[in-house]
């Protein structure tokens, strides 16, 4: 197979990869975006199809395109589901009409439609043939793909957004030539293998968050930090930070608002930190200061602690309320809830003679942070060699 040949073929594995890692992923979703977009490829092949002789190609194109914008938004309207499930059943089932639906509408012969698939009142132009109702339709989907927040797929949302001006290039210039030609299947060819491209580049993001991001708090876990310790160099320090009386607390008022705080307090200090900061496990978080000694980050973490000191994280009455609230409520309607001051313990250690590996950093930061905790809590202490 030469090279000439692959590059027309490297769209289908390319979507074929993708729709694979998207099963290993669980996201059934990537699945059906690459089982559409495989047929958004196809679609611009169909004039050497022989029993497509006498039809309205051009029209198709029009009215495949549109209906697969729609698909996209329905293939995104459902959170995740088995593959085998009604919501799949949906999305196959929207897929398949967006094919056949299309095919038949041209072969109507209803009149009606041609001309409410070519109306161009906004944009005029020679070289622009795409019809207005794709400007809607397309905004739509962007806004609606945008709105509909879901962290575990997000980057995926981005690039399938961003084919959206590919697949708008590919499919108006091949709508705007009349017999299809070598240079136009290079142009094609090409616009996919972007897609292709951009799509799993987004997968490989998705992969990258399921490994070493935190899923609860949205900031790199523990096999983040185990990597990073690999990358440091000759002078380091660690601060290992825990969320005092944190099992009183969820004793308290229960493991909803328990995991509430660990996200509270982690984007406090995701936000109010100059440097990476890791979910260590549990309640406990790490924060590594590659290049720096103790004395100059020593300041920059009481000020962190201070400043959530100085903070105050808002509880609903009863969990009913906690249940029936999304987190965007938080902070609402506080009158009906109680307000509790939530603090940590840092313990602080930098690479010296006597504690040379990382390891031994850590245990050492461990050991002023029971220190901190011992001393009663909400406080910073330095682990000197």
């Amino acid at each position: 197979m030469t090279a000439y040949k692959v590059f027309f073929i490297s769209p289908f594995l390319f979507f074929a990869v993708i729709a694979f890692l998207g099963l290993r992923l669980n996201q059934t979703r990537i699945f059906y975006s690459m089982a559409l977009m495989t047929l958004l490829y196809l679609s611009l092949h169909f004039p050497a199809i022989s029993i497509l002789q006498n039809f309205e190609y051009t029209l198709f194109l029009t009215i495949f395109f549109l209906f697969s914008i729609l698909t996209f938004l329905l293939i995104f309207a459902f959170d995740e589901g088995a593959l085998f499930s009604i919501k799949s059943l949906i999305r196959a089932t929207g897929i398949l009409f967006t094919g056949l639906g299309s095919y038949g509408l041209v072969k109507s012969n209803m009149g009606w439609i041609p001309s409410l698939f070519s109306k161009q009142w906004l944009i005029s132009l020679e070289s622009w043939t795409l019809p207005d109702l794709f400007w809607p339709i397309t905004i739509i989907a962007v806004f609606l793909l945008l709105f509909k927040r879901d962290k575990s797929i997000h980057p995926f949302k981005v690039a399938l957004i961003l084919s959206f001006i590919t697949l708008m290039l590919a499919f108006n210039k091949s709508i705007l030539t009349a017999e299809p030609d070598m240079e136009l299947n290079i142009y094609n060819a090409f616009a996919f293998n972007i897609i292709g491209v951009i799509s799993l580049y987004s997968v490989y993001k998705i992969y990258w968050q399921n490994v070493y991001i935190d899923e609860l708090t949205g900031i790199p876990n523990r096999r983040a930090f185990n990597e990073q310790l690999k990358k440091l160099g000759r002078r380091f320090t660690i601060a290992m930070l825990d969320i005092d009386h944190f099992k009183k607390f969820n004793d308290t008022y229960g493991h909803t608002e328990g995991d509430n705080v660990l996200r509270y307090v982690a984007a406090h200090l995701d936000a109010a930190s100059d440097s990476r900061v890791f979910r260590y496990g549990g309640e406990e978080f790490s924060i590594v200061y590659p290049g720096f000694k103790v004395n100059d980050v020593y300041w920059r973490l009481e000020q962190m602690r201070e400043g959530l000191a100085s903070r105050r994280f808002h509880i609903r009455m009863n969990e009913t309320q906690r249940l029936k609230k999304s987190d965007k409520d938080r902070g609402k309607n506080v009158k009906d809830g109680k307000k509790v001051r939530v603090t940590i313990s840092i313990g602080i250690a930098q690479r010296t003679e006597k504690f040379r590996k990382p390891e031994e950093v850590i245990e050492a930061a461990d050991k002023a942070l029971y220190s901190a905790k011992k001393k009663g809590r909400n406080q910073c202490v330095v682990k000197r060699a």
